[in-house]
Formats: C-alpha cells, structure tokens, sequence
C-alpha cells in the first residue's frame, strides 16, 4: 500500500484529488491538508511514501513544507501539484526536492504516472513546464547539499562504508546513515550504483582508467 499525503488548500481540489488517487489499486490517501505548517508531522505520522503538494499552501508554502517533509523523511517523494508553468516555480521545487512536478490542467493519469514514476526514484516533469529548468536541475540540486553532505558523497562515491565514513569524520554510524538519507532525498537517487553515477558526472570522482 502506497501511503499518500496530500496538502491543497482549496478543498474542492483536495477532495478531488482524494477520491481519484484512491480509486488506483494500491493508493491510500492516509491524511489530507490545507496548511504547509502540517506537512512535516503528516508526514512523519504517517510514513508517507509520497507527498502531493500544492505550492500555494496556508502558512508554510508548498516549497519550505517539502524541504521540511523530506527532511523528516528523506525516503518519501515529492510530487508538486500546481497551477504554475513558470521556469522560476519549476527550479524551486525541484531545488527544494520534488521528484515530480505536474500541472493542475494535466489529466488524471499524468498524475498518476508521476507518482509512480517518482516511486522508482525517476524524474517527471508535465509536458507543460520548461525542460531547461529540469535540464540543469543535477547542477542546481548539488548547490542544496551542505557542506558536509558534500564530504559524505565524496566518501560514499569512493565505495566508502559507513563505518569507514564514520570513522574518516569522528562522527557516529548512525549520523552518517542520516546524511546518505539526505543526499539521496536531495539527488532523488534512490541506489549507490547511480549515485557514483552521478558523482562521475559531477566531477567529484576521477573516472577509472
């Protein structure tokens, strides 16, 4: 059963939403919100598998709620929900986090297709948003780890265990497990075979000989 949290603040969407998600087999629409201020708890509460969020949220915007949910769950994924097609709403979000960014003009089964394909730890992108944004969103997301995040993945790009990191920093197994959750959340890479990957790409490791 796939756990859904859902935060819209017009509740005739949000009802909407509700009773389309869970017609799909397998999708559970387990809490439901119109203020960003209880994404983060929803989500924790819940064990959220996914997070479907309005930008535009009483309170807290949809932006500092989804940085705040993954924060509190690094595993679950994001799927923006928003009427906005602009390049500067599309970076945000994907700098914040989201894995997916849908249109609310889109059709139901865009949507569902985005919380699937967010699921396997893929980007989705509605065909009505820019693609440059999503272009350069590996380069932008990197800007959002902190600095020592960007230690650990150079350590765990270079086949590093946690022990190993832990003992590399002076820093607990269980701190390190917790900064891996983070970059992975933040990168939206779900296995270490993509996130040496990605570290390749980034230039963070050399590439072998």
């Amino acid at each position: 059963m796939i756990r859904i949290i859902l935060a819209e603040d017009h509740s005739v969407v949000r009802a909407g939403v509700r009773g389309l998600l869970e017609k799909v087999e397998g999708f559970r629409v387990v809490a439901e919100t119109a203020d960003g201020g209880d994404v983060e708890q929803l989500v924790q509460q819940h064990r959220a598998d996914v997070l479907v969020v309005d930008l535009s949220l009483h309170g807290l915007d949809g932006i500092e709620a989804t940085r705040r949910a993954l924060r509190a769950r690094p595993s679950c994924r994001v799927v923006v929900l928003s009427m906005h097609r602009s390049d500067a709403h599309l970076s945000r979000a994907l700098e914040a986090g989201a894995s997916a960014y849908v249109l609310k003009d889109d059709s139901f089964e865009d949507l569902v297709e985005a919380v699937r394909t967010a699921l396997r730890g893929e980007r989705y992108l509605s065909r009505g948003v820019p693609k440059s944004a999503g272009d350069s969103e590996t380069t932008d997301r990197y800007e959002t780890l902190t600095p020592r995040e960007r230690e650990v993945l150079h350590l765990v790009a270079e086949a590093l265990t946690s022990d190993e990191i832990a003992d590399r920093l002076s820093l607990s197994v269980r701190t390190i497990e917790t900064h891996r959750a983070n970059i992975m959340a933040k990168l939206g890479i779900r296995n270490q075979t993509r996130l040496v990957h990605y570290a390749l790409q980034r230039g963070l490791i050399p590439p072998a000989d």
